[in-house]
């Protein structure tokens, strides 16, 4: 289970999420709810990053889905994003962005 998604949900749902429940599952329930404010920047950026950059999708459908609403959520955490990012500029930011570096 991805620790920044089980993060985000416990933060967003109030509760931890079924150990059993897939990383995209999760990052879809995420998504429907994100709230930047109730996550903070930090966390919300971090998810994004995640959602994008590291987890596992079943098929191009769902990834399709759940990448592209995490794109177009990107431009409410970053200026100067394009209004339809795609997946290489998220990957860009983080490798920017990301606190380790």
């Amino acid at each position: 289970m991805n620790a920044v998604l089980a993060r985000a949900y416990e933060v967003i749902f109030d509760l931890k999420p079924v150990p059993r429940m897939s990383d995209w599952m999760m990052a879809l329930m995420i998504l429907n709810k994100f709230d930047v404010p109730k996550l903070g920047e930090e966390l919300a950026k971090q998810c994004i990053f995640q959602i994008v950059n590291h987890i596992e999708y079943p098929n191009n459908g769902i990834t399709q889905t759940v990448v592209g609403q995490a794109e177009g959520l990107a431009t409410e955490l970053w200026d100067g994003l394009p209004d339809e990012p795609h997946m290489n500029q998220i990957a860009h930011l983080e490798n920017v962005y990301s606190p380790r570096n």
